[in-house]
């Protein structure tokens, strides 16, 4: 198995996307408390929200392929 780690791209978007997607059902299926939901569209929006921040923050976002 070889692993791929590098920097974002803007053509990585989709894969970003759908990360962003796994996460937030994970982070649903475990709160205790039940009060975290995903909305329609969730993805794409937050993924975008995320890259706004990361680069007026000057982060740095890495995608690890298989």
């Amino acid at each position: 198995m070889t692993i791929i780690l590098r920097s974002y791209r803007p053509t990585d978007f989709k894969d970003f996307s759908h990360c962003m997607v796994q996460l937030q059902d994970f982070l649903v299926r475990i709160d205790p408390l039940k009060r975290l939901r995903k909305g329609p569209r969730f993805g794409p929006k937050y993924a975008q929200h995320v890259l706004e921040k990361v680069e007026k923050h000057e982060g740095a976002i890495f995608l690890a392929y298989e």
